[in-house]
């Protein structure tokens, strides 16, 4: 329980809102997300009444979130970040490459 507590008391408020909504588990009672209060005690309370199943996906997802988050597991992904072979393009064609006509290579004539 006690990686479930750390991984909520770290985690803001918006992303714990969609991570329950995404995970579709019901917080019993309710939690008032738009209030200005915190939400650390009434989500614990709720972690408190979840059945055993749902108590273990929270702390399965909490022990991956918080692996990611220390030393280790913090320079595994700068690691993975750092190797060229494993980055994900990002580059968007700019409003200009996005207007720049095509040219067929044959000069309009097509292949004989």
């Amino acid at each position: 329980m006690g990686t479930v507590t750390s991984f909520i008391r770290n985690t803001p408020k918006t992303s714990l809102r969609a991570y329950f909504d995404q995970a579709d588990i019901r917080l019993t009672p309710p939690v008032n997300w738009d209030g200005p209060g915190d939400v650390v005690r009434p989500i614990l309370q709720a972690v408190d009444e979840m059945d055993p199943v749902t108590r273990d996906r929270l702390e399965t997802v909490a022990e991956r979130v918080t692996g990611m988050a220390d030393e280790a597991g913090e320079a595994a992904i700068y690691s993975i970040a750092q190797d060229p072979a494993l980055r994900i393009p990002t580059k968007r064609a700019t409003d200009s490459e996005r207007r720049r006509p095509s040219i067929p290579i044959d000069g309009g004539q097509g292949f004989r």
